[in-house]
């Protein structure tokens, strides 16, 4: 707002990335419970399924694989589906990266799939299934057909690497997922030295963009490793431009 209020150059504003491993908590709003997932799917047995119950991608893919599978989706929604002791992994991680409390898991399960977010506990799978709006049998052939998978130690249909355990009793936690709004892509536009330009081209004197607050760095994505070089680079290289103009 301050380089708009000035006159600074913008690009790519109408650019923004775009995850899955969302749970929608209000109208136009998703939390994001990527740390969840990666601990569900890495050190438990949590699988993602559609709404026809049957899985659709290698949950341990990159970012990118899962929201693509996600949006492909007639209704662009997933369902991570656990049993107990990787439900324990899945809320623990949220909970360590202040994204979900114990208060708001219990509040969401309560709801039992009435409202959003779609949060649901169940002794049994058809139960579990029926709540979240799931094909109940079609999820009880997936979940058995993973296990087999388990025990063979390999993933003919995806590839996933990571199987350290199959899908236990119950009771089970079905938690649906949505895509969410994950950052800004665009912002000013700036010289190779970090200046940041005017609608003319033209340095404007005295002020300096970095991070992410410059637009058009990352294309139409970006890679959180890639932020944070960027962040670092444009930061030393917009201090010593600084510097260097104040002498």
């Amino acid at each position: 707002q301050m380089a708009e209020a000035v006159g600074a150059k913008f690009q790519k504003m109408e650019l923004g990335k775009v995850r899955g491993n969302g749970i929608k908590v209000g109208e136009g709003i998703s939390k994001s419970t990527t740390n969840g997932n990666k601990a569900a799917v890495r050190e438990g047995s949590g699988i993602l399924v559609n709404r026809d119950g049957v899985r659709v991608v290698n949950e341990n893919g990159t970012n990118d694989s899962v929201t693509k599978a996600l949006m492909a989706q007639s209704d662009g929604i997933l369902f991570v589906v656990m049993d107990q002791a990787t439900h324990d992994l899945f809320h623990a991680a949220n909970v360590k990266a202040h994204v979900v409390s114990d208060e708001n898991m219990e509040n969401w399960i309560a709801n039992n799939g009435t409202t959003y977010p779609i949060y649901v506990k169940n002794d049994t799978l058809e139960g579990a299934a029926q709540a979240a709006g799931i094909d109940p049998e079609a999820l009880v052939k997936t979940v058995e057909q993973y296990n087999q998978y388990v025990a063979q130690g390999v993933d003919p249909d995806f590839g996933r690497d990571t199987m350290n355990a199959s899908i236990g009793e119950g009771p089970y936690y079905i938690v649906e997922q949505r895509a969410r709004f994950a950052s800004t892509l665009g912002g000013v536009v700036t010289t190779t030295q970090m200046q940041i330009v005017n609608q003319q081209d033209e340095i404007i004197p005295g002020l300096y963009g970095a991070g992410e607050i410059v637009g058009g760095a990352h294309g139409d994505d970006a890679l959180p490793g890639c932020n944070l070089g960027w962040a670092y680079t444009t930061g030393m290289i917009a201090a010593r431009t600084a510097c260097q103009e104040i002498q």
